[in-house]
């Protein structure tokens, strides 16, 4: 199970990824549900395997999630800029309206990043490491599942705003 994150099978990851995202370009949530299951899958393999976070230490991967969070917040200040100017840069007050109609993107799926990223960023505390001295600077199990989701969530925001951005994109031709 280790070659799989250590070999060229990363690129599998990455091509899912951008699968999914481009899926937007064809108005195809099959591919986007899917993208994003392969993803998910990918994580947890990552996860539960024995060996995968040999060598990574509980603050090491601590920080992993904290750095998440920092990008996630970034992604969502960006994402409330543009919604903000598609909002404001109206001569009717229902041009996000039109654009989502166009684009065929329901008004749930406009707010789904903005509500994973929340639940994302929820401070949970947590205990970071093992209790005995050998375990103490390895993670548990509380920290491996907090890096799964937050890690996974931000993989979920970034695909979802770039399958909108395409739809957008691509109605507009």
């Amino acid at each position: 199970m280790q070659k799989i994150f250590k070999g060229p099978y990363i690129l599998f990851a990455y091509l899912t990824g951008a699968v999914a995202v481009f899926a937007g370009a064809f108005h195809n949530y099959y591919l986007l549900v899917l993208g994003m299951l392969a993803l998910m899958i990918w994580d947890l393999l990552y996860v539960f395997d024995e060996g995968s976070f040999h060598g990574r230490s509980a603050s090491s991967t601590n920080e992993s999630v904290t750095r998440a969070r920092t990008y996630i917040s970034w992604y969502i200040g960006m994402y409330g800029v543009i919604m903000g100017l598609a909002l404001t840069r109206t001569e009717g007050s229902n041009m996000l309206e039109t654009l989502l109609a166009n684009a065929q993107i329901p008004n749930w799926l406009v707010g789904l990043p903005l509500i994973l990223s929340i639940v994302s960023m929820l401070f949970i505390p947590i205990q970071v490491g093992g209790s005995g001295k050998q375990e103490i600077d390895q993670p548990n199990v509380a920290l491996k599942s907090l890096f799964f989701f937050v890690i996974y969530l931000q993989k979920v925001i970034l695909i979802l705003i770039g399958h909108m951005g395409l739809r957008v994109l691509f109605s507009w031709t």
